[in-house]
């Protein structure tokens, strides 16, 4: 795996949703001192039989208006000594947001979401499911304005066995910029069950491996793994979940497995971490 160039990429749309990562990222910018990118994609429909010129001019217009509304969120750290830039691309959102982080091998998307009141919308809707299935580098998604400063505790699901050091190595970082609590939580289902006995001797063999210096471990059952991971969280009122994802074409080959990420960023309103294992 490459090391990760210092940066955060931020997309953004101008809407609401995309407002809420802007603070955010300068949040840990700042404390990474990291180069902060805004990323907006231009997004047009094909018309088939359109004069190309007339498409031209009309790009042209919107990437000038586009320019502008940039350069208005980058005046807003001018007496910050944080490191702006930003990025202009025609293209389809999630793909381009994944080629750009690809490219320049970014090490944090920090993407507002919009909330979704079915499975059925953030499945077919969402630029924000595809991109934290398919991101090179982690991601932040933020549904709801937050201050990472107060964020004290942070939930991590794992089955104790395929987490990656990449990924728990991303996920201490991301403890050391928050200073936050770390709870590794272990969730039983029926077809998926351990003893408090058995847990612990694994979280040992784990801890082993991942070397976790500062940490609380959980047990729980439940009946689906979202279900634990979000009752936990309630629990300790987290301010943030973090989770190992994998992208669509390696995944478990049951249905119900496939969408715990999608459901936990459905149901939390707090802050959620994803990370694919060694990147892609």
């Amino acid at each position: 795996m490459n090391q990760k160039k210092n940066q955060i990429v931020v997309p953004v749309n101008f809407s609401d949703s995309s407002e809420k990562g802007i603070e955010i990222a300068a949040d840990i910018a700042t404390k990474w001192n990291s180069q902060i990118t805004f990323l907006h994609i231009i997004d047009l429909p094909e018309y088939a039989g359109i004069d190309s010129e007339m498409v031209e001019n009309y790009l042209d217009a919107i990437r000038l208006v586009v320019e502008e509304k940039i350069d208005e969120i980058k005046r807003r750290f001018i007496s910050t000594d944080l490191k702006v830039t930003s990025e202009v691309i025609v293209g389809k959102s999630s793909l381009e947001i994944l080629n750009y982080a690809k490219e320049k091998n970014s090490r944090l998307i920090v993407l507002g979401a919009r909330k979704y009141e079915k499975m059925e919308q953030l499945l077919e809707g969402s630029n924000a499911e595809r991109i934290t299935r398919y991101a090179p580098c982690p991601v932040l998604t933020i549904k709801e304005a937050f201050d990472i400063t107060q964020v004290d505790d942070i939930v991590f699901a794992t089955d104790l066995k395929s987490t990656s050091m990449y990924v728990t190595q991303e996920l201490k970082n991301l403890q050391q910029i928050t200073g936050a609590n770390l709870h590794l939580v272990k969730v039983n289902t029926q077809n998926d069950w351990l003893t408090d006995k058995q847990a612990a001797k694994e979280m040992k063999r784990f801890n082993e491996v991942h070397e976790f210096e500062k940490f609380k471990f959980a047990n729980t059952n439940a009946e689906t793994i979202e279900d634990g991971i979000l009752n936990y969280a309630d629990t300790v009122d987290a301010g943030m979940i973090a989770m190992s994802t994998h992208g669509l074409d390696k995944v478990p080959v049951e249905l119900n497995n496939r969408f715990i990420t999608e459901r936990v960023m459905q149901s939390s309103p707090r802050l959620v971490w994803t990370c694919i294992p060694n990147g892609r």
